[in-house]
């Protein structure tokens, strides 16, 4: 008795059905089934994608307002320091302006008196 011969590998992988009969040999009904069994797989993963897509999408949106909602409260803040600090220069321009004017009338005052 010999042993049995070895099969050969008909077809290539990509032409091979998972259950390994090669798909030209699956009748038109079989094929069929399969699609109708493989379309709910396709459908779930095409939903799971399609909800990670949303949500990712959400997660940026939110990350942006946040960005947003910093960069807004940051630029008020700068701008209420420059108002502040416009406040304290006039007032320093105005404390100047008194201290020159008095200066003139001490001035005047010690010409009057030298006089």
């Amino acid at each position: 008795g010999g042993g049995g011969g070895s099969a050969s590998a008909e077809g290539s992988a990509s032409s091979e059905s998972a259950s390994g009969t090669p798909l030209e040999k699956l009748t038109g009904a079989e094929l069929a089934a399969r699609v109708r069994a493989l379309r709910p797989i396709a459908s779930r993963e095409r939903a799971d994608l399609e909800a990670a897509h949303a949500a990712s999408m959400q997660a940026l949106r939110e990350e942006t307002n946040q960005v947003k909602v910093k960069a807004l409260r940051r630029i008020k803040e700068l701008d209420a320091a420059s108002r502040d600090l416009e406040d304290q220069l006039a007032a320093a321009k105005r404390e100047c302006q008194a201290a020159g004017e008095r200066a003139a009338q001490a001035e005047a005052a010690a010409e009057a008196a030298a006089l």
